[in-house]
């Protein structure tokens, strides 16, 4: 059983509450500013959307996840779903462990709960990350230098100011499941093996991991449980649920269009055979640089830990085996499952790297230095973090707190009064960019999917993606053609018509 005592509570723990506390309140206050200077996007939106149709329609349902496909198929010349089509977001991602954020929904249903929650769980990330640390090092200066290292992660605050996802929740779960793991407790780390593989689908590679990993480690029931669980888990949601929920394959394959095959494991065998495609692809110049930012703030001493190193492997090769360029940045959720384990293999580098050195210092007649190394290997990581992370970052800090300069501008202002005019319980079709200010309804699409049948047409005149200016204004006239819609204002920012 997991034993807590407050007696256990000293300095170092509540100084990692402080800081805990500070990193929630800072990126709760800059992911709620990115929001409200209209800077976030539709995967938002489908979350949004998903929440409040757990609570009033179809479980994690959304309108807006599949009108986004059907954008795609429009813009082709194909075909759409029909108006009345509702679809779960189950059948798109198996993210079960959004649940979890569904209560605290209920209570209050906004966007600012959705953004909060996710910023509070990547936080407690910290505290895995501490306990690891100082049971390894045998100080909680070093666990609480690994948890500051580790909120101060640029990768980290990429996944946490852009929009929301649910496979941002896999990271205090990994790091919880190895950390039990660790501590030879089979229960919680079983529990927290679970609570992973429910954050997305893909995260199963990763348990599988664990289980080798554990097997080396001669923990043979906690392998046998991650390797079975994460094999039946994937191929259950994979090949039978997640086709049925979505009707058609699993679509996440053509993220890997550049392997040949269809399915996951015609491309992965495709892979085996032909070890050329692997090096070729994963060498690219723009992987290797996305590498080096990736580790960097951690001063490479990941590397100094093969064996952890390894479990890396599952949440990196998912971005580097990709030429979509969206997974070769810092920015985005594509990192979660990565960083969970770089932390894991900075703190047992790091530690590997003490341990030679004092060694190393020792032989030379240098009494007691593991402590004065130790000091030094984090003081340098520090520095390295602050210094390199900065550099590296797409979210340098510098530019967060500009963010509210503008959140109350003429524009958003003008689009909040647009926003504020559209019925709750009214069908709209809007611009990606203003998606996630009106997504608490049954339906919800992408402009122009369903634009002459939605009730609304909400349209950003600056931020038009996916579609050009151009593109927009001619949809535009299209439905302003049909008659169908009468203008309710259109101003320098925004566009706002209503079906007749």
């Amino acid at each position: 059983m997991l034993e807590f005592s407050w007696k256990n509570i000293g300095r170092y723990e509540l100084l990692l509450a402080a800081l805990m506390l500070a990193y929630i309140v800072l990126f709760s206050y800059l992911s709620i500013a990115i929001n409200n200077a209209y800077a976030t996007h539709g995967d938002l939106t489908v979350h949004i959307q998903a929440q409040w149709s757990t609570l009033h329609a179809l479980p994690l349902g959304s309108t807006y996840v599949f009108s986004a496909n059907d954008f795609w198929s429009l813009m082709g010349g194909g075909k759409t779903h029909s108006f009345e089509w509702r679809e779960s977001f189950l059948g798109i991602h198996m993210s079960p462990l959004l649940f979890l954020i569904t209560p605290f929904f209920a209570i209050f249903q906004r966007v600012e709960t959705i953004l909060v929650a996710q910023t509070v769980l990547l936080a407690i990330g910290a505290v895995p990350i501490f306990l690891l640390a100082k049971e390894k090092f045998g100080s909680g200066a070093h666990g609480l230098a690994f948890a500051a290292i580790f909120l101060l992660n640029p990768a980290l605050h990429g996944i946490n100011l852009f929009d929301f996802h649910p496979i941002a929740m896999v990271v205090p779960m990994l790091l919880f499941a190895f950390y039990f793991l660790h501590k030879e407790n089979d229960g919680y780390f079983a529990l927290f093996a679970i609570l992973s593989l429910m954050a997305e689908e893909e995260v199963a590679f990763s348990v599988f991991m664990l289980g080798l990993y554990a097997l080396w480690k001669r923990r043979f029931a906690a392998g046998a449980f991650a390797i079975t669980s994460s094999i039946v888990w994937f191929v259950l949601i994979v090949y039978v649920i997640m086709p049925m929920l979505h009707g058609g394959p699993y679509m996440f394959t053509g993220y890997y269009g550049n392997i040949p095959g269809g399915r996951v494991h015609e491309k992965a065998l495709n892979l085996l055979f032909s070890p050329g495609l692997f090096v070729s692809t994963i060498s690219m110049p723009s992987k290797l640089v996305y590498l080096a930012k990736l580790f960097s703030p951690v001063g490479f001493v990941s590397l100094l830990s093969p064996a952890t190193l390894l479990l890396v492997l599952p949440g990196l090769l998912q971005n580097l085996l990709t030429n979509n360029p969206g997974q070769h940045l810092l920015v985005g959720q594509y990192n979660s499952i990565s960083i969970a384990f770089i932390f894991i293999s900075a703190i047992f580098g790091a530690f590997n790297l003490t341990l030679h050195v004092s060694e190393f210092l020792e032989k030379r007649n240098f009494k007691n230095t593991f402590q004065m190394v130790s000091a030094v290997v984090l003081v340098l990581l520090l520095l390295v973090t602050a210094a390199v992370g900065s550099t590296v970052s797409e979210f340098p800090l510098k530019k967060m707190f500009r963010i509210g300069d503008f959140v109350t501008n003429e524009r958003t202002a003008s689009l909040d009064e647009l926003a504020s005019r559209i019925p709750d319980g009214a069908s709209v079709s809007v611009s990606d960019g203003l998606s996630p200010h009106v997504a608490g309804r049954e339906q919800l699409y992408l402009f122009p999917v369903h634009s002459k049948e939605a009730d609304y047409v909400f349209l950003d005149k600056e931020a038009t993606w996916p579609l050009t200016k151009e593109q927009q204004a001619n949809f535009t006239k299209e439905i302003i053609g049909t008659g169908s819609y009468d203008i309710v204002e259109v101003n320098s920012w925004g566009m706002l018509y209503r079906r007749r």
